[in-house]
């Protein structure tokens, strides 16, 4: 039996979707069986992103209100760009882009 053809993004992306899966499952362990999941929010990336660096780092003390909004910005863009490049489409075999050296000869 062949396997399907799987890119590296959605080799990724399923090993992500995974290890999420798997921990929702360790939680629903615990849960009562007939209690209903709680109703969370969606979270735009730029959010996501944002509460895990408040997380990590709001402990320290640089972190004002001016500090957040100009990180903000800078996630605001990684994401962007980071959705343009998802864009693009890619094979398995495709590589990154060569780097051209120039040949210089020696001169005698």
């Amino acid at each position: 039996m062949s396997e399907p053809n799987t890119t590296r993004r959605g080799f990724v992306q399923g090993f992500a979707f995974g290890a999420i899966a798997a921990g929702s499952a360790a939680q629903a362990d615990d849960a009562p069986k007939d209690a209903k999941p709680p109703e969370k929010p969606q979270l735009s990336q730029v959010d996501a992103r944002m509460a895990l660096i408040v997380d990590r780092f709001g402990k320290h003390k640089e972190l004002d209100d001016k500090a957040l909004d100009a990180i903000r910005a800078e996630v605001a863009t990684i994401v962007r760009r980071g959705e343009q490049l998802r864009k693009i489409s890619l094979e398995n075999g495709d590589g990154p882009f060569p780097v051209f050296h120039p040949y210089r000869s020696s001169t005698d």
